[in-house]
């Protein structure tokens, strides 16, 4: 009598019912990018000199936009959905054995793999609570995927407050 293999294949839409219900919106902020500003340089003097059209008053006639510096500084960020959890005691075993200390303030984020370039580019991440209290994660260790039922699906990674 042999045992017949067991089929993932009708499990996985489950997985990915229950990862779409639980997951809350997350964001990703990459390193900021350094763009030119529209404005132009001034007859008067080097600092760049508004003439997109507002007021300028006669006191400070620097461009509002960049503050006469002729470049701003553009803020990258990008939505994702990941499955936050903050008890310790149920996180994945993988990081149970690395994090013998545990900081104040650390979280465990799961999410789909194709989320995990986003993840480790990022610099900090700011979770759905955001709007109550201004709170950054930054990456406490390499997301890994730990290769439970379904594998090479979804990565875990461990965050800390920064």
């Amino acid at each position: 009598m042999s045992i017949a293999p067991f089929d993932l294949g009708g499990i996985a839409p489950y997985f990915d019912y229950i990862y779409g219900n639980f997951s809350k919106p997350c964001v990703v902020y990459y390193q900021p990018t350094i763009e030119a500003c529209n404005c132009e340089d001034s007859v008067s003097g080097p600092t760049p000199a508004w003439i997109s059209g507002g007021p300028m008053t006669q006191f400070d006639p620097s461009c509002p936009l960049c503050s006469g510096r002729g470049t701003i500084t553009k803020e990258n960020f990008e939505s994702i959905k990941l499955i936050l959890e903050f008890n310790p005691s149920k996180f994945d075993p993988v990081w149970k054995s690395q994090l013998t200390r545990l900081p104040q303030g650390v979280m465990q984020a799961k999410g789909f793999l194709a989320d995990l370039p986003k993840v480790t580019k990022c610099i900090y991440l700011k979770d759905d609570l955001t709007q109550y209290a201004d709170r950054k994660w930054s990456l406490c260790e390499t997301p890994v995927s730990p290769g439970k039922i379904i594998q090479n699906k979804y990565f875990s990674s461990v965050w800390s407050l920064s």
